[in-house]
């Protein structure tokens, strides 16, 4: 068809380490892998650092706003101001949101990626102020858009049945995972990183934001457990920055007195989390509720054990690759952890199976899912 101008909501791609942000980024640079003639504008809210890789050619441009950090997300979305985006990106046949909501617009044909619907099915786990904006701006723009993403089957149903969204009206685009997300196997630079960051075996590795969310003080308790048990793990590490209601990780770590077994790494670079992946007995990550699950995909593409939630996408993207676990019994967690730590054959089977199940998943199969789309949608006539 003939070439499109698209307009993607970047602003997460260039402000956040979440896995909503780490999607963006992986979309960018698997659709310009994909060689087309259409045309991309990237625009974005967030100030752009320059640390951040953007995709080389003319097919792509950023276009920042001239407002300072988050104010024009905000005047759209809290203070309803009807500032059509296309002022910023000039002509767009097609506009995505990358990450829940839809700004104005005077024309063009909409897309939006909802990456999960936490703020219904967990709202416990989330900022108060965050649960309040997504209830009013999410179904707003799952209704307004041409076509809605997921990235996850449980989503898509969550979608249907919490939102009364048409089934097709929704379209699932699995994430993928980066080739740099392998097994290492050099111990030189293993032994380097169990140094760096003073981490004694066994070793659990936990990863992501330290927020409510990622059920983080039940790993910790679950840690305590097992830690004196034979074969017990003698270091738990936490890689994450932290996030809404932080502290609470860390006042149980200190109530348990675990300050020398529990490390708490911080946010960390795609190649040192490789790394941590290739040296952990096991991957926990114990979610109430996750919509993407890139870090299941990648710690199992690094052929680490995982044991993770039963619950949102996890189970979909672990297949029978990963030990499920429930992750609000907490006992459970920890018989969990003590029994694949004793055992050094399912470790390897989990291992392999794991890199198994992680080859499944590209970010080329996913840019393209939503190239496709946006040429279906873009031929329909755009909104006057």
């Amino acid at each position: 068809m003939s070439d499109l101008y698209i307009a993607l909501d970047y602003t997460p791609g260039i402000s956040q380490r979440s896995e909503v942000g780490r999607y963006a980024r992986h979309l960018v640079a698997a659709l310009a892998a994909l060689q087309t003639s259409h045309h991309y504008t990237l625009f974005t809210s967030a100030r752009h650092t320059g640390d951040q890789l953007l995709p080389n050619g003319d097919a792509f441009r950023l276009r920042p706003v001239p407002l300072g950090g988050q104010m024009l997300s905000t005047l759209w979305q809290r203070a309803r101001l009807p500032l059509p985006a296309d002022l910023f990106t000039g002509r767009a046949d097609l506009w995505h949101g990358l990450d829940f909501t839809l700004p104005p617009l005077l024309r063009g044909r909409t897309i939006v990626t909802i990456p999960d619907l936490a703020f219904l099915t967990q709202p416990d786990s989330i900022e108060p102020s965050q649960v309040s904006l997504h209830r009013r701006v999410v179904p707003q723009a799952a209704r307004r858009a041409d076509a809605i993403i997921t990235l996850s089957a449980q989503v898509r149903k969550e979608l249907i049945e919490r939102l009364n969204i048409p089934e097709g009206h929704i379209h699932q685009a699995p994430p993928g995972v980066s080739g740099a997300f392998r097994p290492i196997i050099d111990t030189m630079l293993l032994t380097a990183t169990r140094h760096k960051f003073e981490l004694q075996t066994p070793l659990i590795l936990g990863v992501g934001t330290l927020e409510s969310r990622k059920n983080l003080v039940r790993l910790v308790q679950a840690f305590d457990k097992i830690r004196r048990e034979h074969g017990g793990p003698r270091t738990l590490a936490l890689a994450g920055p932290n996030g809404w209601r932080y502290e609470e990780v860390y006042e149980i770590v200190n109530r348990l007195g675990l300050k020398n077994e529990v490390r708490f790494l911080g946010h960390v670079s795609d190649l040192e989390l490789v790394f941590l992946y290739s040296i952990a007995d096991i991957v926990a990550i114990p979610s109430l509720s996750e919509g993407i699950g890139l870090a299941v995909l990648e710690a199992m593409a690094c052929g680490a054990p995982v044991v993770c939630s039963n619950t949102g996408a996890l189970p979909e993207v672990a297949g029978d690759a990963a030990l499920l676990v429930n992750p609000s019994d907490t006992d459970a967690l920890a018989t969990m952890l003590l029994r694949l730590l004793r055992n050094p054959k399912l470790r390897a089977l989990l291992s392999k199976k794991g890199q198994a199940q992680a080859a499944k998943y590209t970010w080329e199969a996913c840019a393209q899912t939503h190239l496709t789309l946006y040429e279906e949608i873009a031929r329909k006539e755009p909104d006057q």
